[in-house]
């Protein structure tokens, strides 16, 4: 079998240090020179090889690199015209590739292999793309995957191939930029492939983008699961265009913030065109999927489920409840969405500003009880809960639910019924504007052990478990 000769190259730096520890009476393996990136090595333990001198020719085109982990070892190869530009720092299977700040041509970078104790660390000022192909990787101590590039980060998932990314348990740097995510990006980020990539967050988030992130994996999918935090959190925006996005997490499984640039495009919004989302929550007060801005529903399927409960906060003096969805504003164009929030006081649609329904279906369903904190304080489990303007002009609206303490549809401001079709089933009563183009029907109906309920001959599909006696509905058609 063919040795690669930067293994070689690190053996035998480590026989030299231990010769001279034992010459010198002490043991000193920091880097002899420093890499012209800005991030510099401040581990001891880590050997730096030098591309230029310990690799020969590479077979690889230009601006291409190679890293395979094989459990304990990893080897890199890297394209000559890159060889004097490349820093390349190793502890055991971590490996960090730096790559001088003068180079400012597309990279790609294609990792495979497997290692249970395992990293990579990039960072450069050139375009990235990372290529997936078949790379489990576990690093017990912070980042299985962090690239501090900054710029354009093309993530490929090459089709057939299975990856899988963990961090872990034991993280010294955990409120540190290095350990942010099992899989963090300084950069804008975009997803493409037809395989799969799996992200399992120990400590914080799993996946985390300080910029944007599109999705367009065709049939490729993203599972993401978080055991502390956020699965899946994005900063500027998220797009989300072809492909599968499997979250599940304690507190937020999709969470979009802004930056701190006002300048920034589609700053704190989460834009769905295509491809599917499912996403789960359980923690108190979880919000599934949490968008700081707006909400544009145009096309694809986007499922949220929370089951957690709303709990007061003594900090704020206030309750803070569980939603499957919450943002500042909801558009809908087009496509399907389906919320379910299960807690007592939990929310299925839950906005600051206006909501804006123009096509698709939405489907939400509550089948939570009120939570009462004290007799003068407490939070109902509404369907639709907005503090601006509803307006439903177009699609299908269906929402239910099951407290009869809540509503179904609840604002303090306007509910216009402009063309959708539309039924709200369970809850206390509530009225339409006057100003609708629609003019709405209300009855009342009983529903037991779920299935079909149908009223002025429009209907809805509601869970096996649903029970509502005497249950307010309205329609609109």
């Amino acid at each position: 079998m063919r040795k690669n000769c930067f293994m070689l190259s690190f053996l035998l730096a480590c026989c030299i240090n231990l010769l001279a520890s034992s010459c010198n009476g002490k043991t000193d393996n920091t880097p002899s020179d420093t890499p012209t990136s800005t991030i510099e090595s401040s581990n001891p333990e880590e050997q730096q090889v030098s591309i230029v001198d310990e690799k020969p020719t590479s077979n690889l085109p230009d601006g291409n690199i190679t890293v395979v982990w094989n459990e304990e070892t990893v080897e890199i190869d890297v394209a000559n015209n890159l060889r004097d530009k490349t820093k390349a720092h190793f502890n055991g299977a971590h490996v960090r590739v730096l790559i001088d700040e003068s180079y400012r041509e597309d990279v790609q970078m294609e990792v495979k292999g497997k290692s249970s104790n395992g990293s990579l660390f990039m960072d450069g000022k050139c375009p990235l793309k990372l290529v997936l192909n078949g790379l489990a990787l576990t690093n017990p101590d912070s980042a299985a995957i962090n690239i501090q590039d900054g710029k354009n980060i093309h993530v490929e998932l090459v089709k057939g191939t299975k990856n899988e990314l963990t961090d872990g348990l034991r993280g010294k740097d955990n409120d540190s930029d290095s350990h942010k995510a099992a899989f963090f990006i300084h950069g804008h980020a975009t997803f493409s492939g037809a395989g799969s990539l799996t992200i399992n967050g120990k400590v914080k988030h799993g996946y985390q983008s300080d910029e944007y992130t599109v999705l367009n994996l065709g049939d490729g999918a993203i599972v993401v699961n978080s055991d502390k935090a956020d699965a899946f959190h994005v900063k500027q925006y998220l797009k989300m265009q072809g492909g599968t996005l499997t979250a599940k997490a304690t507190e937020s499984c999709i969470d979009v913030s802004k930056t701190k640039s006002e300048d920034d495009e589609l700053n704190g919004q989460f834009i769905m065109e295509g491809g599917v989302v499912t996403a789960t929550s359980k923690g108190k007060a979880s919000k599934t999927v949490k968008v700081e801005d707006k909400l544009s529903m145009n096309g694809g399927k986007l499922v949220a489920t929370t089951s957690g409960e709303a709990y007061y906060d003594h900090q704020k003096e206030d309750i803070v409840s569980a939603a499957a969805v919450k943002c500042t504003t909801f558009s809908m164009a087009g496509g399907d969405v389906s919320l379910l929030a299960k807690g007592d006081g939990g929310k299925g649609l839950n906005t600051d500003g206006n909501i804006e329904v123009k096509g698709g279906t939405l489907y939400v369903v509550t089948t939570g009880s009120k939570y009462e904190f004290d007799a003068e304080t407490d939070t109902k489990p509404h369907g639709i809960k907005s503090d601006g303007d509803i307006t439903l002009a177009g699609g299908e609206v269906r929402v239910a639910v099951e407290s009869k303490k809540a509503t179904s549809i609840k604002t303090d401001w306007k509910i216009f019924t402009n063309g959708a079709n539309v039924m709200a089933v369970g809850g206390k009563a509530f009225k339409t504007s006057g100003k609708s183009t629609h003019e709405s029907k209300t009855g009342k109906v009983n529903v037991t052990e779920g299935g079909t309920v149908t009223f002025e001959g429009v209907s809805i599909n509601l869970p096996k478990d649903f029970n509502r006696e005497d249950a307010f509905v309205l329609v609109s058609k």
